[in-house]
This record gives structure tokens, C-alpha cells and sequence, in this order.
């Protein structure tokens, strides 16, 4: 999975060689892919961490057997 810096990267790329009158659209865009990106990193840890979780309580029930 790119990075979220990798992403913005390439979007701050394209919109630096974009004509000028086009810009302000696409800023806003680029804003709203940055906060798609943090939701899409947050999703990612929690699902992470809730794997762990689940792992973890397996492991006890299995020591416990």
C-alpha cells in the first residue's frame, strides 16, 4: 500500500503542473484525499489492532485448554 505522503506527493506534482486557473479546484481536492487518507490509515490500525486482539484472546483460550 503507497504511503500517504507517497500519494500527496504525486497529487502535489500533478497540480503544480496544471494551468493556473485550475488550481483552486484542485487544492480543495487535495484536501479532501489527505483526510481520506488519514480515515484509510486510521481504518488500517484499527483493523491491525483488533487482529492483535483477537490473536491474543486465542492464544490465552488456547493456553487455558
Amino acid at each position: 500500500m503507497r504511503t500517504k505522503d507517497n500519494i500527496l506527493d504525486d497529487i502535489r506534482v500533478n497540480i503544480n503542473l496544471a494551468p493556473r486557473h485550475t488550481r483552486p479546484p484542485l487544492e480543495l481536492q487535495y484536501i479532501l484525499i489527505e483526510v481520506l487518507l488519514d480515515i484509510r490509515n486510521t481504518l488500517v490500525t484499527d483493523a491491525k489492532d483488533a487482529m492483535n486482539a483477537l490473536i491474543q484472546i486465542r492464544r490465552n483460550k488456547h493456553d487455558e485448554a
